[in-house]
């Protein structure tokens, strides 16, 4: 019995005591953990994954196959079109290599809008002062060099039937298309 006694004894301290993490070490880890996933990030984002270019070729390719999408309805097909008179828009200058300040330049755009259906003309007539206010204030923040090729202009129009549509509340705008487009 004597023994049953030691060895009950004994058993509670040959179990090795808890050990708790103290607020500094735990910090410290959390913190590496966080800048370590934060690294993975950037880099992922910056050096491994690449957004293939908008391209002229792949754009065409794109509305081909909506066009040829069952789905869509006979109304995009009669779509009615609002046109704008061209319009002459500053745009954000940039300096060459040899100037300090950057020349002024400017856009000529004419467009005309496609929209869902004839009904919806009178609400593109209400929302027609905030479009051209939200259109002028993102081409004040367009370089020369992003509008200046393909990839810039189908951007440009996305961007047009975007504002429309966020304004409207719904989808109205189904394309954007540029009458004139000169770039000085």
């Amino acid at each position: 019995m004597a023994d049953e006694e030691k060895e009950e004894g004994e058993s509670p301290k040959s179990v090795a005591p808890k050990r708790s993490l103290d607020k500094t070490t735990l910090l410290i880890l959390l913190n590496t953990v966080f800048l370590l996933i934060a690294i993975g990030f950037a880099v992922y984002t910056k050096l491994i994954f690449k957004r293939p270019p908008i391209t002229e070729k792949d754009e065409r390719t794109r509305l081909k196959e909506l066009e040829k999408n069952p789905t869509i309805s006979d109304s995009k097909k009669d779509g009615f079109f609002v046109t704008y008179e061209p319009m002459t828009l500053n745009i954000k200058s940039s300096p060459r290599k040899d100037q300090t300040v950057g020349k002024l330049q400017y856009l000529i755009l004419g467009f005309s809008v496609e929209l869902e259906n004839q009904e919806t003309q009178n609400l593109l007539k209400e929302i027609n002062a905030q479009f051209l206010d939200k259109l002028i204030a993102l081409l004040g923040n367009k370089e020369l060099d992003k509008i200046n090729n393909v990839q810039g202009r189908y951007i440009l129009r996305s961007e047009m039937v975007e504002i429309i549509n966020e304004l409207a509340g719904s989808p109205i705008a189904m394309n954007i298309y540029f009458d004139k487009f000169i770039l000085q």
